[in-house]
């Protein structure tokens, strides 16, 4: 394995920057297809209210194995932590080739991340800033702003993140959480919760049977430019527990079976406080 050629363009350095820690940027850029629009005539006081109004409906026995998920998690320290930093190496398998860089992420849940990365640890760093809606990138160059597109993708895969997708998006109106018997995952046999949320996405999260700790996360994007869906996979593995919280220092990223990026935490560390401003526009007046 051999560093990545740093003579790659700025746009294939933006896509690997935002293609490892929660996010999905090197993948095609879909969005969902539209969802049909009601016929005003058709409603009637008895019809049933929109997905998006009505309370989140979690089974029961999914909601135990949730409760056990989350207490392997770490329970309240997991639910309650506010950051998390963390350093290692992120590896991509892309058409354009394979390589690695190290990395130092900066992360504030639920939508801010800030990613420093380089080829080597002793030269200055590529800076990717993601902030909800927003985003930047900065290198020798200068400051740029994120593609519309690449920040939409970012948002999207973010949501179904271990930490978003247990602590956010199972709870939001008109989600639905069913368990789904067993299924096996690198051999291993696993629970698994079948999950609709808000937005009509289909999610699946498999829980290892015997820890209860996260082994999968799969969920499903329309992808307009071939007319089918795609399916992106998460694999978390290796979990080391730092300040009462198990953390996976090591995720495994595929698009429709085919991985195309790992990333390999060396340590991590919750609740630091960043300093004001890490988050924002790096090009905005002091």
């Amino acid at each position: 394995m051999s560093p990545m050629n740093p003579r790659h363009s700025r746009r294939s350095i933006i896509i690997l920057a935002t293609g490892f820690i929660l996010s999905n940027a090197m993948v095609s850029r879909a969005q969902n297809p539209p969802a049909a629009s009601a016929n005003p005539s058709s409603s009637s006081a008895g019809a049933p209210a929109p997905a998006s109004t009505r309370p989140a409906y979690v089974e029961a026995k999914a909601q135990a194995l949730l409760n056990r998920c989350l207490q392997a998690l770490g329970g309240p320290a997991f639910l309650n932590s506010k950051t998390l930093t963390a350093h290692g190496r992120l590896f991509s398998l892309s058409s354009a080739g394979e390589g690695f860089v190290y990395f130092d992420s900066q992360t504030q849940f639920p939508d801010k991340r800030r990613l420093a990365y380089g080829l080597s640890q002793k030269t200055k760093p590529i800076i990717v800033i993601n902030n909800g809606d927003l985003g930047w990138e900065i290198d020798r160059i200068g400051m740029v702003h994120l593609d519309t597109a690449d920040i939409r993708q970012w948002r999207f895969s973010n949501a179904y993140s271990l930490e978003n997708l247990l602590r956010l998006t199972i709870h939001e109106p008109g989600t639905l959480v069913q368990s789904s018997g067993v299924d096996f995952v690198n051999n291993l046999p696993v629970d698994v919760l079948e999950i609709v949320d808000a937005k009509q996405t289909q999610i699946k999260l498999c829980l290892e049977h015997q820890t209860a700790l996260p082994a999968e996360i799969t969920y499903r994007k329309w992808n307009a430019e071939v007319n089918d869906w795609d399916e992106y996979t998460d694999d978390y593995g290796d979990f080391r527990t730092f300040q009462g919280i198990a953390t996976a220092m090591h995720i495994t990223r595929s698009r429709n079976g085919r991985r195309f990026s790992e990333l390999y935490r060396g340590s991590a560390v919750y609740n630091e406080t960043y300093p004001p401003k890490i988050f924002d526009d790096p090009g905005a007046p002091e």
